[in-house]
């Protein structure tokens, strides 16, 4: 079959981009990243962090530059979520999304980022732009699932934490009282889960004994895994 100046058009216009759901917990929230779009169409709308790739940079490296603006330096570490490219995802041309997710502590995020509760992500349906609702959801399910099944809720903290900042970012994600003595039992025995500092224990708010101070240096799994009520 021969190609017709319409079939090189439609592929000559194919949009190829990349967009970038992080993560963070901002007071006792779950949030993410994205802005009001301010002109063409889904004006005023919520838009993830995106960007398109150039001629010589990885798709990785296109993720880690839509987040510049938002974070400092290269602090986030991303894995890819899922590639998108229904027909109709955008009204002005075919586009491709390959779409990537993370989580960081608000901490290395530039002051006042624009962020966006994951409640208002899910009850909202038509406040995002294009089929960023669809990929900001399928972004949640896929941390609940990492939360279960690896140490990637240190991500979600700085460089030293307590079991009682891990054990708040649980809570926050899931929407329910987790049990502070399993969920400790649970992370102490995951090898590599954390690793002990020298660092001071610190005075909590309570009458209980001082957070003793950890930190993380990779990533690990989780087996068996976690198990907390979630719907995605």
């Amino acid at each position: 079959m021969s190609t017709t100046d319409e079939d090189v058009q439609g592929h000559y216009l194919t949009n190829l981009s990349v967009h970038t759901v992080l993560f963070t917990i901002i007071e006792s929230e779950l949030v993410m990243c994205a802005r009001e779009r301010t002109e063409g169409p889904f004006r005023f709308h919520w838009e993830l962090p995106g960007a398109n790739p150039r001629m010589q940079e990885s798709l990785e490296a296109a993720a880690h530059r839509s987040l510049s603006e938002i974070v400092h330096g290269s602090s986030a570490i991303l894995q890819q979520l899922k590639v998108f490219g229904e027909p109709d995802r955008d009204p002005q041309r075919r586009s491709i999304a390959v779409c990537y997710w993370g989580a960081i502590a608000p901490e290395h995020l530039q002051p006042q980022p624009p962020v966006v509760s994951a409640i208002q992500a899910l009850a909202e349906s038509e406040r995002f732009a294009f089929d960023h609702r669809t990929i900001a959801i399928t972004a949640i399910g896929h941390l609940k699932r990492a939360l279960c099944n690896s140490s990637v809720v240190t991500d979600f903290c700085p460089a030293t934490f307590s079991i009682r900042d891990l054990h708040r970012v649980y809570e926050v994600v899931f929407g329910t009282e987790i049990a502070a003595g399993n969920f400790q039992r649970k992370v102490r025995s995951s090898t590599g889960f954390i690793t002990k500092t020298n660092t001071p224990p610190a005075l909590g708010k309570g009458r209980g004994r001082p957070a003793e101070i950890f930190t993380n240096s990779r990533r690990v799994e989780v087996s068996p895994p976690f198990h907390f009520p979630h719907d995605s």
